[in-house]
C-alpha cells in the first residue's frame, strides 16, 4: 500500500511540475484553465494506469487525489475532464469492482467541485486541503455498491490505509500545487509592475519596447499597415503650477481612463512620458487614426474637470503617423507622430494633427 502511495507521489510530483509550466507558458487565465485541465487529466490517466492491484478488479491509486483537486486548481474544466478519463479508464480496466470505482470517481469529482465552489481562496489553506483530503475518501463509501459482506471485508482490511494515503496524498499535492500557483502568480505580478505605469495604470515605456517589436515584427511580415498616436496635455505645467501636483496626477488619470475607454480593442495604449500617452495600432490606416484620435481628443475636452471646486477645460493635441509593410518601425514612427504632434500644439492646440509623409 505504501509502494503505490510514493509512487502516486512520485506522479504527483511530475504533474505539479508541468502544471507550473502551463502556468508560465499561458498568457490568458483561459488558457491555463485549459492547460491545467490537460495536466491533471494527465495525471489521473498516468496513476491509473499503475496502480496497486488489491484483489482481481479491485485496485488502488491516487485518482481521487486528483479529482479533489482538480476544480481547484483547473476550475469546472478541469473537474469534468479528469472525472471523464477516470471513468473511461476505470470502464476500461473492468473487473467486479468496476461499478464501485464509477461510484467513487462521480463522488470525489463532486466533492471537489462542491469544495471549490465553497471555499474560493486564492491561497489555500491547510484547513481547506484538510477538507479536500478526507473528501478524497469519501469516495470508500462507494464500495457499498459491492454486496455487503465483500464491502465490509475491503474497508476493514484496507479502509484505514487508504484513508491515510489519500489523505498524505492530497496535502502534499495541494501544498505543491498551491506553492507553484502563488509563486508564478507573484512572478507575473512583478513582471506587470515592471511594465505598467503606476499612476494610470497604462502600459510604460518598457512595455512598447517589448510589445511594440512584436508588432512591428508581425505587421511587417503581413505587410499591414499599423498606426501610431502620440497624445500631449495641453498646458499640463499651469495645471501643476495652479492646483498642485495631486491635481495634476488625478488629471492625467482621468485621460488614461478616458483614452482606454475611446481605444479599440486592437490597439495598445503607454503612458510615453510625462504627461504624453502614447497608441500603437496594428492593422490600422491613416483615416481610421484620424477618426480615433479625433474621438479621444473630443473626449477628453468635453469631459468636466473640477479643481477646488473650480471647473477648468483640459485639452489634448495629438501627432499622427501611418507606415506600412518594411517601412514600419516604432522608434520612426514615434518619432514622426511626435513632429506632428509638435504641428499641432504650433497650430494652437487642441487638435490632431498627420505627420507629414517621411
Amino acid at each position: 500500500m505504501f509502494g503505490a502511495l510514493f509512487q502516486g507521489l512520485g506522479i504527483v510530483t511530475l504533474t505539479v511540475l508541468a502544471y507550473e509550466g502551463t502556468l508560465r507558458i499561458c498568457p490568458t487565465e483561459r488558457c491555463r484553465r485549459m492547460a491545467a485541465a490537460v495536466v491533471l487529466s494527465a495525471g489521473i490517466s498516468i496513476s491509473m494506469f499503475l496502480p496497486l492491484t488489491l484483489a482481481p478488479g479491485l485496485v488502488f491509486d491516487l485518482r481521487h487525489v486528483f479529482l479533489v483537486l482538480a476544480a481547484t486548481y483547473g476550475g469546472s474544466l478541469a473537474a469534468i475532464t479528469t472525472a471523464t478519463c477516470a471513468i473511461a479508464i476505470r470502464y476500461w480496466t473492468g473487473g467486479i469492482g468496476m461499478e464501485a470505482g464509477v461510484a467513487g470517481i462521480l463522488i470525489s469529482a463532486c466533492l471537489g467541485y462542491a469544495i471549490a465552489k465553497t471555499l474560493p481562496q486564492r491561497r489555500m489553506t491547510f484547513g481547506g486541503l484538510l477538507i479536500l483530503g478526507v473528501a478524497a475518501s469519501v469516495s470508500l463509501t462507494s464500495t457499498f455498491v459491492l454486496p455487503v459482506e465483500i464491502a465490509v471485508d475491503i474497508l476493514q482490511r484496507i479502509g484505514p490505509q487508504m484513508f491515510v494515503a489519500n489523505l498524505v496524498g492530497t496535502l502534499a499535492a495541494g501544498f505543491l500545487l498551491d506553492r507553484k500557483r502563488v509563486g508564478v502568480s507573484y512572478e507575473n505580478r512583478l513582471k506587470d509592475y515592471a511594465r505598467t505605469d503606476p499612476l494610470t495604470g497604462l502600459l510604460n515605456r518598457r512595455a512598447l519596447d517589448h510589445i511594440g517589436s512584436r508588432i512591428e515584427r508581425e505587421c511587417r511580415e503581413r505587410n499591414a499597415s499599423c498606426s501610431f498616436l502620440l497624445l500631449d496635455v495641453d498646458h499640463f505645467k499651469t495645471v501643476n503650477d495652479t492646483f498642485g501636483h495631486a491635481a495634476g496626477d488625478e488629471v492625467l488619470r482621468t485621460i488614461a481612463s478616458l483614452i482606454l475607454e475611446e481605444a479599440r480593442s486592437p490597439d495598445i495604449v503607454f503612458r510615453y512620458g510625462g504627461e504624453e500617452v502614447a497608441i500603437v495600432m496594428p492593422d490600422t490606416d491613416t483615416d481610421v487614426a484620424y477618426s480615433v484620435a479625433e474621438r479621444m481628443r473630443s473626449r477628453v475636452e468635453m469631459h468636466p474637470h473640477e479643481m477646488r471646486g473650480i471647473m477648468i477645460a483640459v485639452t489634448v493635441s495629438i501627432g499622427v503617423y501611418t507606415a506600412s509593410g518594411e517601412r514600419i518601425s516604432i522608434s520612426q514612427g514615434m518619432h514622426l507622430a511626435d513632429d506632428a504632434l509638435y504641428r499641432a500644439k504650433r497650430a494652437g492646440r487642441n487638435r490632431t494633427e498627420l505627420a507629414i509623409a517621411a
